[in-house]
């Protein structure tokens, strides 16, 4: 735990000041920041510090002790707070039970009682920091497991981001730890002790969140005022070792690395993780520009596939890239932990989830299954299979025949254009489609509406007849399929700017 910091408030100069020694010799791991006269004071203080616990006198001039309590309690609803009494009144003890109040002392205050009351803080502020990291832990293994946007939100509100009044802006780092292959003892009491030791390589550290990512692999958040650079970073981790007896030495068995920036909201986590992940896949030893830029490749070529609904060259691209990863397990074992995870990433990211086609529906489907099958203790081997058995069992066929029914409608329209009874119905049952299905899938599949398709096929042949023929205008209208020769030469002017005639005098 970190040093702890508290606040005492008492209108006797006094007794503030026997505190403060009585404090700082018996409890040294706390810091007495401020010591104050009345709750004005110590609501300013509140504001320039981040407390664990404010001492409070029940009996002050202006706001008394139960309010100033009460107000703390709505502002820092975190901070533990003990009264001082001169008299044990069992309802005023229960009032300030009620604004967070944890424990009470009476004047004047005995040696031992306020140790004791100190000491009991002390374990309720662990408890709650012993839940808070677990469920933290919790929601940063659902977010890295799914890459799921409403993972990363919880996770931004059990930080608190935003909350925060309290120093300078607040700042995240995310690390990589990849140990040694063939070093599997990577477990909860492996990631505290690491945990234990990131919190020492900075002064300004607040809170580290720690997971196993895979069998040989740990990946740390960590929170924090003025987070070393991701130079910094990597010079401190170098030093970090972990051996067989479960003790730290220096320098073995420790891999790769990988940091990201320092970033300030936790909304960037995504792009912080990509960037600690490929740092990590190259400091395992890749060839990592040509792979990210390969990989980068890849990841447009697949946006362009699925935006446009083409299935063969979509299952084209992902076959090649596992194969791809296959290749890698063999001729460099160390990195398929970081390629595995890479490409999980790709398949969430933002170009793929903004592709609102069919395909990319599929897509998304089958990688949020994907992901849910993944179990917790995720070995490259594990994540190699199901990656393997993820791209195998991609089916685009059901678009690729829909892609086949639109063709054929296309046709069907550029065949019957002239008939002025051609509309979504009849077409729908040459395809055996519902009406609302095949409008819906028409627009999916060529960007227009159904009608807009067939009136610029309709425009498009009334513009050949009037350059090529003498026709008059209730005979172009007929030949195009329009029965009103008004409505056609209204639907004329608005596709070209020109009347037909216009038109026709202009293209001779």
């Amino acid at each position: 735990m970190s040093e702890l910091q508290m606040i005492i408030i008492d209108d006797e100069e006094m007794i503030r000041n026997g505190l403060s020694q009585m404090i700082r010799r018996l409890l040294p791991e706390w810091k007495v920041v401020d010591t104050c006269e009345d709750a004005q004071a110590a609501l300013c203080a509140s504001r320039q510090y981040a407390l664990d616990l404010a001492i409070i006198d029940i009996q002050m001039p202006g706001m008394n002790g139960l309010e100033l309590a009460k107000e703390l309690d709505a502002r820092y609803p975190q901070m533990h707070k003990i009264i001082l009494t001169g008299y044990e009144k069992f309802h005023m003890i229960q009032t300030a039970m009620r604004y967070g109040v944890s424990d009470y002392l009476l004047k004047p205050v005995q040696r031992d009682e306020l140790v004791q009351a100190v000491r009991r803080t002390e374990l309720r502020i662990k408890e709650r920091d012993v839940q808070t990291t677990m469920q933290l832990e919790k929601l940063l293994l659902e977010w890295f497991v799914t890459q799921n946007t409403d993972r990363l939100k919880e996770l931004q509100f059990a930080l608190g981001e935003g909350e925060r009044e309290v120093g300078k802006a607040r700042q995240f780092s995310v690390i990589f730890l990849l140990w040694e292959d063939g070093y599997t003892n990577i477990d909860r009491l492996h990631v505290e002790l690491v945990a234990g030791h990131l919190r020492t390589m900075a002064d300004g550290i607040e809170q580290v969140i720690g997971i196993v990512a895979a069998q040989s692999c740990t990946l740390f958040v960590i929170a924090g005022n003025d987070m070393p650079s991701q130079g910094e970073w990597k010079s401190r981790l170098s030093k970090l070792g972990w051996d067989r007896r479960g003790s730290y030495q220096q320098g073995v068995r420790l891999q790769a690395i990988g940091c990201s920036d320092s970033f300030a909201h936790i909304e960037q986590l995504q792009d912080a993780y990509q960037l600690a992940l490929n740092h990590m896949f190259a400091d395992s030893g890749g060839d990592f520009a040509q792979q990210a830029e390969e990989d980068r490749q890849r990841i447009v070529a697949l946006a362009q596939a699925l935006e446009t609904n083409e299935g063969d060259n979509a299952l084209a691209l992902l076959r090649q890239w596992k194969e791809d990863i296959v290749r890698m397990s063999f001729t460099h074992p160390s990195q398929i932990t970081a390629r595995c995870f890479l490409f999980l990433s790709h398949m969430s990211s933002p170009l793929i989830s903004a592709i609102q086609s069919r395909l990319a529906g599929t897509l998304r489907t089958s990688v949020t299954q994907l992901v849910q099958r993944l179990p917790v203790a995720l070995t490259p081997s594990v994540v190699l299979r199901a990656i393997s058995e993820f791209v195998e069992g991609l089916s685009f066929e059901e678009h690729q025949g829909q892609r086949k029914i639109i063709a054929r409608v296309q046709d069907m329209i550029r065949e019957q254009y002239a008939n002025a009874d051609l509309n979504l119905e009849l077409l729908a049952q040459h395809v055996y489609l519902h009406p609302t299905y095949l409008s819906e899938l028409f627009k999916e599949s060529t960007g227009q509406k159904f009608i807009d398709y067939l009136t610029e096929v309709r425009m498009k042949e009334a513009k050949r007849i009037l350059r090529e023929t003498d026709m008059k205008v209730y005979e172009v209208s007929e030949a195009v399929g329009y029965t009103s020769p008004k409505y056609f030469s209204t639907l004329f002017r608005k596709h070209y700017k020109l009347t037909p005639l216009s038109y026709r005098e202009k293209a001779q």
